[in-house]
């Protein structure tokens, strides 16, 4: 558990609210080339570079039905590169397969972060008052891929990859669910408060980190909202330049799980060397 986990659920429910609202309203490809970055880079801290690695391979479908389909589907542009069947393949359509394949990389790295941070103990901490039976069937969402991905791994290497594999998941799959749902219906789950195995309060990290990302999100959503940077790639690719400052903010915003986890490995790694006896100096 880093610094970034242990804030409060509804702090972390809005950093992540309002980043999905700057991937909607962005629409400059350096500003999802960031965000891709700093998202990739967040995962591979929280869940090891291998597992990012791994969850970056798997999306290379995606990429790939983005950057060759669409090519082949869109004949919109100006430059023309060659022709296919007699259907025209433009740079134009080739830029922007490769920008949508950035932003659903993006998107993809953005909900991996989420569900990893936000768990479902936190989903039910903090709607399960007002919202107990969403809380409960979101929670319950959170958990079911990542448990049903873990069973299905396990039977195809006992059984192979068959049709009655696929079955057996989905009853299983089900199983699970209607089992824990009848466990929370016997605990009396969204009766008189019972909800929530634990009360998370605010602190003052949680105040500031809140304030935080309020202001930086806003300012950075109200400025592509009303000042964005024009661009388009039909008939022909146009990209405005983006001011050095925006770039910056949209930076340290983006990156405030990763700063986070650098102050907190920097604070630890001087307090083991203060213990240890040794200097903070490399000779």
């Amino acid at each position: 558990m880093n610094a970034m986990t242990r804030r409060h659920p509804v702090v972390l429910f809005v950093y992540y609210v309002m980043t999905l609202v700057l991937l909607i309203v962005a629409g400059h490809p350096l500003l999802y080339g960031l965000l891709l970055l700093l998202m990739g880079i967040d995962v591979s801290l929280n869940r090891g570079f291998l597992k990012m690695l791994k969850s970056f391979v798997g999306s290379l479908t995606v990429v790939a039905l983005c950057v060759v389909v669409n090519p082949l589907l869109n004949h919109r542009g100006m430059t023309v590169l060659f022709y296919l069947n007699e259907n025209a393949v433009t740079k134009e359509a080739v830029l922007y397969g490769c920008y949508m394949a950035v932003v659903l990389l993006g998107t993809i790295f953005l909900f991996s972060d989420f569900s990893h941070v936000m768990t479902s103990e936190k989903i039910m901490t903090m709607s399960g008052k007002r919202f107990p039976s969403f809380s409960l069937l979101f929670s319950m969402i959170l958990r079911m891929v990542p448990k049903a991905k873990k069973d299905f791994s396990q039977m195809i290497s006992l059984h192979g990859n068959r049709p009655h594999v696929w079955s057996a998941l989905l009853g299983k799959t089900m199983e699970d669910s209607v089992e824990r749902s009848m466990a929370m219906k016997a605990k009396s789950y969204g009766k008189n408060g019972r909800t929530s195995f634990y009360a998370r309060k605010w602190n003052m990290g949680d105040y500031v980190f809140f304030a935080i990302v309020c202001m930086m999100g806003v300012f950075v959503i109200g400025k592509q909202i009303m000042a964005p940077a024009p661009v388009w790639f039909f008939p022909s690719i146009h990209m405005e330049f983006l001011p050095a400052w925006e770039i910056l903010i949209w930076i340290l915003y983006l990156g405030i799980p990763i700063w986070m986890y650098g102050k907190e490995e920097a604070a630890w790694l001087l307090s083991k060397r203060k213990i240890t006896g040794f200097s903070t100096r490399m000779k």
